[in-house]
């Protein structure tokens, strides 16, 4: 006999939990750098591509830091 591969719901909750969390952690790197990179190294505020690329990355890095916080409440 074969062994089953069905996934429980807690699989699944960890693997978008892991998922989630991979996500984030990209978002606070792009969003640590764009704010960083012109003002530390040049010494000009953040302008072009820099606050278009921070600016487009700002919600989804919210709607993410949220969904971080309710993962973490419900594990502990």
């Amino acid at each position: 006999m074969g062994m089953s591969t069905k996934k429980t719901a807690a699989d699944i909750f960890l693997s978008i939990k892991k998922l989630m969390f991979s996500i984030l952690v990209f978002f606070i790197l792009v969003m640590a750098s764009t704010g960083i990179i012109q003002p530390l190294f040049l010494g000009l505020p953040v302008s072009g591509y820099l606050l278009m690329l921070h600016v487009t990355i700002a919600p989804f890095f919210a709607v993410t830091m949220a969904l971080g916080c309710v993962f973490w409440a419900y594990h502990h």
